[in-house]
């Protein structure tokens, strides 16, 4: 039988914050930017459309990224998985309990 691809649509795309290798936690968060900035996606979203929503899994409000003065904030990251394409989130385990984990809703 000969499939029509085309007519598959998934709901949702997400990415998560694992090194597929060994299962450990990319503690950067550099693995679902640099997928959200892909070329791979891009050719995905042309095929697919804009409309479905994607999500990054994993240490989200936990992971930090430096600020234009150089101080570490995990709202700079939330920004850059916006900017880059994410609209939210999928968090599986607990947040950092002081206040530097912070909720991607909170944005």
């Amino acid at each position: 039988m000969d499939w029509n691809y085309n007519l598959i649509s998934p709901s949702f795309l997400f990415f998560p914050l694992f090194q597929l290798e060994d299962f450990s936690f990319d503690t950067t968060g550099r693995q679902a930017l640099s997928i959200l900035e892909s070329d791979e996606l891009k050719s995905f979203r042309q095929k697919h459309g804009d409309d479905i929503p994607v999500l990054v899994e994993g240490r989200v409000g936990i992971i930090q990224s430096k600020d234009d003065n150089g101080n570490e904030d995990p709202n700079v990251y939330i920004q850059q998985l916006k900017d880059a394409g994410a609209i939210g989130a999928i968090v599986g385990g607990g947040l950092a309990s002081d206040e530097a984990g912070i909720s991607l809703l909170q944005l």
